[in-house]
């Protein structure tokens, strides 16, 4: 069976279908068995919820507003977060782009040795700072 028919089942249980509709039901019912299975098998639903009596405690509106009202709560400060996320992420662009383009500036390139800033030190050097440690 299609969702379509399951529709049509359950229209039927809650007497909302039109002529046409229940000319189609009569249809279905009659040509297949497996219609007929589901049909009571969804009457045995509609039975089942129509006799049930939820018990709820008295303060089961008042924690269910509370706990709604935290989750707006919780997706505002998310919305807020990720504003301030983005404003951060901004400024850090902004700050990488500047300093390659002084680097670019005063090193005419954009080398690696350019952005570590060790263009003009010759292997000598790297002695000598590493023996004042």
């Amino acid at each position: 069976m299609n969702k379509n028919q399951e529709h049509l089942l359950v229209k039927s249980l809650l007497n909302e279908t039109r002529q046409a509709e229940e000319e189609q039901l009569t249809h279905l019912l009659t040509s297949n068995t497996h219609a007929i299975d589901s049909l009571n098998d969804w009457k045995k639903i509609y039975l089942l919820l129509q006799n049930f009596n939820p018990q709820f405690s008295r303060y089961f509106i008042k924690h269910t507003l509370n706990r709604l009202a935290h989750q707006r709560l919780i997706q505002q400060t998310q919305r807020d977060l990720y504003k301030w996320m983005l404003r951060l992420s901004m400024s850090a662009v902004a700050a990488v782009f500047l300093l390659l383009m002084y680097v670019i500036w005063q090193e005419n390139s954009l080398s690696i040795d350019g952005l570590l800033g060790i263009t003009n030190l010759w292997s000598g050097d790297f002695t000598n700072l590493l023996a004042n440690y």
